[in-house]
C-alpha cells in the first residue's frame, strides 16, 4: 500500500512531461556531468541560485540541457515522498507509465545519489509555489541591439516604385534594444513577450532593477536575522 501511495505522489504532471522527455534525451555523458554537480550543489539547484550559462561552460554541457535537467531533478525531489528522498524504482515505474521506460537508465544516471533534507525540500517546494502563484514568473530574458532607420514617411506601395525617393527620405538612425522575455505560471503554462526600448528607457529599466536588487539583498539579510532568532 505504501508503495502504491508513493507511485501516486510521483505521478508526473502533464506540464512536466515535455521537460522530462527533453532531459532524458540528453547524452548519457552530459547527464553524468550534471549529476556530479547536482550531488554537491543540490540546495543551489532547487533554489535556482545558479547561472546555466556559467555552468554550461564549466561542465561542457549545453545550457538548455542544464536548464531542463535541473527542472527534472527539482521536480522529482519535490514530488517524492518524503520530499528530497528519490526512490529510483518508483521513478522508473512513473517514467514507464509516461511512455519513457526505455530511458529509465538515463534517469538513474541523472538522479543517482542526489538527495535533499526533507525540511529543505519542503521549504524549497513551498517557496517555488509562492514564487509563481498569482502572477507569471520570469523564466528567461534575451536582448539584441538594432540600428533603426528613420525616414520622412513609413514604407508604402508608392514608395516602393522609387528607390531613389526612399533613399532621399532617410533622415538618420535610432539605436534601439529589442527585449524578449519568457514567462511561466503555476500551472506550467509558458508565454513570451517582446518589446523595444530606446537607450533612455533601457537605462531606466536597468536602474529600477538595480534598486530592486538592493532591496532584495536587504530583505535577505533580515531573513537571516529572523531565522537565527527563531532557533
Amino acid at each position: 500500500m505504501a508503495q502504491s501511495e508513493q507511485k501516486a505522489v510521483l505521478a508526473i504532471p502533464e506540464q512536466l512531461v515535455r521537460v522530462f522527455r527533453a532531459a532524458l534525451s540528453m547524452p548519457e555523458e552530459d547527464l553524468r556531468k550534471i549529476n556530479g554537480w547536482a550531488r554537491s550543489n543540490v540546495l543551489s539547484l532547487v533554489a535556482g541560485d545558479f547561472n546555466p550559462e556559467v555552468l554550461s561552460e564549466e561542465l561542457g554541457v549545453p545550457s538548455v540541457g542544464i536548464y531542463r535537467a535541473g527542472q527534472m531533478i527539482s521536480s522529482v525531489l519535490f514530488l517524492s515522498e518524503p520530499p528530497g528522498a528519490v526512490d529510483l524504482d518508483i521513478l522508473g515505474a512513473a517514467l514507464t507509465e509516461m511512455g519513457e521506460g526505455q530511458r529509465v537508465g538515463n534517469a538513474r544516471t541523472l538522479l543517482d545519489g542526489v538527495r535533499l533534507d526533507p525540511s529543505d525540500a519542503e521549504y524549497a517546494r513551498q517557496k517555488s509555489f509562492v514564487s509563481q502563484v498569482v502572477l507569471p514568473t520570469l523564466e528567461s530574458i534575451a536582448a539584441v541591439c538594432d540600428l533603426r532607420g528613420v525616414f520622412k514617411s513609413m514604407p508604402s506601395p508608392s514608395m516602393a516604385k522609387s528607390h531613389r525617393r526612399a533613399v532621399s527620405n532617410l533622415l538618420g538612425f535610432e539605436p534601439l534594444a529589442v527585449v524578449g522575455i519568457e514567462l511561466s505560471d503555476a500551472s506550467g503554462n509558458e508565454s513570451t513577450c517582446s518589446f523595444q526600448v530606446n537607450e533612455k528607457g533601457l537605462r531606466t529599466i536597468v536602474k529600477t532593477l538595480e534598486e530592486a536588487l538592493q532591496q532584495l539583498e536587504v530583505l535577505r539579510e533580515h531573513q537571516k536575522i529572523i531565522v537565527r532568532s527563531s532557533q
